[in-house]
């Protein structure tokens, strides 16, 4: 995996949405945002929601003008994991884990550890009955206009 160092190599990157799609299809899902930060470029850009949700912190403005882009064309869909994944990594997120996220919201930042899926990974994997199990899950996503 290669990891970019400087601006220069970033530049020389890139970024696209497909280029993004066609890393976490690559990859065969389930792919962290540290491995989007290796593969792409660490920055000082946040991918958070209101009501204090993040979900990373650190990736540049292009990465998560991409994967913001993405998520709203419907063609990756984030999907929540245990803090332990990235902890595997190595990686600590020095923020309270979303466990049960109120209504309201947060009153302070809580992140929320998710991984990457491509529609088309996740569609395969609902056919064969491994992935969003819980009837409350895809209810949720298919209110958010995903056509799973």
């Amino acid at each position: 995996m290669n990891t970019i160092n400087n601006e220069q190599e970033f530049a020389a990157k890139n970024v696209t949405n497909d280029i993004i799609h066609g890393f976490v299809t690559a990859k065969g899902g389930a792919v962290t945002f540290i491995e989007i930060t290796e593969e792409f470029g660490k920055g000082e850009y946040e991918y958070s929601t209101e009501g204090n949700m993040v979900y990373w912190r650190g990736l540049t403005a292009e990465t998560c003008d991409c994967i913001i882009s993405l998520v709203a064309q419907h063609r990756i869909m984030m999907y929540p994991t245990d803090e332990y994944v990235y902890l595997v990594d190595g990686v600590h997120v020095k923020l309270p884990v979303a466990h049960r996220p109120p209504k309201a919201g947060y009153k302070s930042p809580h992140w929320l550890p998710v991984v990457l899926w491509t529609i088309e990974q996740v569609k395969d994997r609902m056919a064969k009955n491994l992935m969003l199990r819980k009837p409350s899950w895809r209810k949720l996503y298919r209110e958010a206009g995903y056509d799973i």
